[in-house]
């Protein structure tokens, strides 16, 4: 009776650690699919994609400022991909296009407004860079390339409130150089824990490109985001790799990352058998903060992927050992058989 006691407070207890792991394995798959969704940065080729049935990707370049491509090569670029995607069979929709694209240069200016002034991070973008970063907007509109004019910005609510104490300023204008831009549109910031932690800078203003270039014409393109058709695996991969910043690749001053489904198992591992080399970066490019905020997810998805790993260990083998222990109950039973027949 005593034996039998044991027995049953021993399966007891196995019966409750198990519970506690499994329970443990599902928080870290809730929180690794919580966490993976977190960033819509990431999710440009999905919005793109909409209900079309083709296979989409979305790939970013992030360049060394010495490196930098031009306006001209980004153009050219462009043909190329044209040219790949009709090689491929792929046909553009009428008044259309299978792919879009974004760039952007980042910089640090004053913007005064009628109330105050600031020290700002400005951002020239172009394409359809509000696409990629879809910054929700609390009035006016974004700003786009087929923009009549360049003189238009959105800024955040920080600067808003710095340079005129309100939001509802859109039509009102900032100074930059002693040059007015008209304010489109006010957006608020990513309000998710990674994008805090990776943006250390102050408010921030959105220009087109070539409004910037006119103020620094030496600010350099340091990132250029792109989605398109990928009809087989690393098709659009190897399109960038073969026919943009080669020369930049071979000399490490531009890395290539394909956003879409970089926060699957798959790559997750990829980062966590690659840890202590991922946080040694030798080149000298620096990721915009949006690259940081994706390399702090992956981080925690690697540690997350550990944790429940570990708390699967145990009953697995518990769940090993059984399925032996019954394979072992029918071979024995089917002997037994055997003799008696």
């Amino acid at each position: 009776m005593v034996k039998k006691a044991r027995f049953k407070k021993k399966q007891l207890i196995l019966f409750i650690v198990n519970a506690l792991l499994i329970i443990g394995v599902v928080i870290c798959l809730i929180i690794y699919k919580s966490t993976a969704s977190a960033l819509n940065t990431q999710d440009a080729a999905k919005r793109w994609a909409g209900t079309s049935e083709l296979n989409y990707t979305q790939l970013s370049c992030f360049i060394d400022k010495a490196a930098a491509p031009s306006l001209e090569t980004i153009h050219s670029f462009a043909s190329t991909v044209n040219e790949s995607l009709v090689a491929a069979s792929l046909e553009a929709p009428i008044n259309g296009s299978l792919w879009t694209q974004a760039y952007s240069s980042e910089t640090t200016l004053q913007v005064s407004g009628d109330y105050g002034s600031a020290d700002a991070t400005v951002w020239g973008v172009g394409g359809d860079f509000f696409l990629f970063h879809p910054l929700i907007l609390r009035a006016g509109s974004y700003i786009a390339d087929d923009d009549f004019m360049d003189d238009r910005v959105v800024i955040d609510e920080d600067l808003a409130w710095r340079t005129y104490g309100s939001i509802d300023i859109v039509g009102l204008s900032v100074t930059i150089n002693g040059q007015p831009y008209q304010i489109a549109g006010v957006v608020s910031r990513e309000d998710d824990s990674f994008s805090t932690k990776s943006y250390q800078g102050g408010p921030r203003l959105y220009m087109s490109y070539s409004a910037l270039a006119k103020i620094n014409p030496e600010a350099p393109i340091t990132c250029y985001e792109i989605v398109m058709p990928n009809p087989v695996s690393s098709f659009a991969l190897g399109v960038i790799q073969e026919n943009f910043l080669k020369e930049q690749q071979e000399n490490n001053t531009a890395e290539v990352v394909e956003n879409t489904g970089r926060f699957t198992v798959e790559p997750i591992i990829h980062v966590l058998t690659n840890f202590n080399e991922r946080t040694l970066q030798e080149d000298g490019i620096a990721y915009p903060y949006w690259e940081n905020a994706a390399r702090l997810v992956e981080n925690q998805l690697a540690w997350t992927l550990l944790c429940g790993f570990i708390f699967s260990l145990f009953p697995l083998g518990c769940l090993i050992y059984l399925i032996v222990k019954e394979i072992k109950h029918v071979k024995h039973y089917l002997k037994k058989f055997k003799k008696s027949i």
